[in-house]
């Protein structure tokens, strides 16, 4: 059985896909999970706010961001989301004109000047 490959076009998709992403995030614990689905407790109710909270910072996210696009991977069989992934396609170089930061947290030597020459 193939997953069923497509492109999100409707924000009422996010919600299934942030539950899905907090599921998979959930045990073990995931310091991801914590970072992008805070619960502030264990109880369904919490669950539900994470889950929320989460699809509306994703929403805010698209909204933002024209150059943003998600797909999604779905079962046939039970027609759920099983993952997503969010990709950034650019029309033109975004980094034209902005300065890059420099690599400073490296000790000095062969590997800082690596990563400050580009």
């Amino acid at each position: 059985m193939a997953f069923q490959i497509s492109e999100v076009t409707s924000e009422s998709e996010y919600q299934e896909i942030v539950s899905a992403e907090l599921t998979s995030f959930e045990s073990p614990p995931s310091a991801y999970r914590t970072l992008f689905y805070p619960k502030t407790d264990t109880n369904p109710e919490a669950r539900v706010k994470a889950i929320e909270g989460g699809t509306a910072r994703v929403i805010q996210s698209q909204r933002s961001k024209p150059y943003q696009r998600w797909v999604k991977a779905v079962d046939p069989e039970s027609g759920k989301v099983v993952g997503a992934a969010e990709w950034r396609f650019f029309e033109s170089d975004p980094y034209t004109g902005v300065s890059l930061p420099k690599a400073n947290w490296w000790p000095e030597g062969e590997e800082k000047e690596f990563t400050t020459s580009y």
